[in-house]
């Protein structure tokens, strides 16, 4: 399970204290550009910004991960 921290500014629904509750939690978490154009790929900061503000780091953040581990977080264990 992950949340999206959607990066589009008229998108931002997860604030940054939902972000620093889910790392609390253990949740992971994603950063969304929600980009439907190459230039709203620099609202990247915009969902960089709400995760620093919670106190993410990079290991909370699963897009921040090499590609192998990314797969590797939604594959079933089930």
């Amino acid at each position: 399970t992950a949340l999206e921290i959607n990066a589009m500014p008229s998108r931002l629904d997860l604030k940054d204290i939902h972000a620093y509750r889910a790392r609390e939690l253990g949740v992971k978490l994603v950063i969304n550009t929600d980009a439907h154009s190459t230039e709203h790929l620099e609202f990247m900061r915009f969902g960089v910004g709400v995760a620093k503000r919670g106190w993410c780091q990079a290991q909370d953040i699963i897009n921040t991960k090499p590609f192998n581990e990314v797969i590797a977080c939604f594959k079933f264990q089930g």
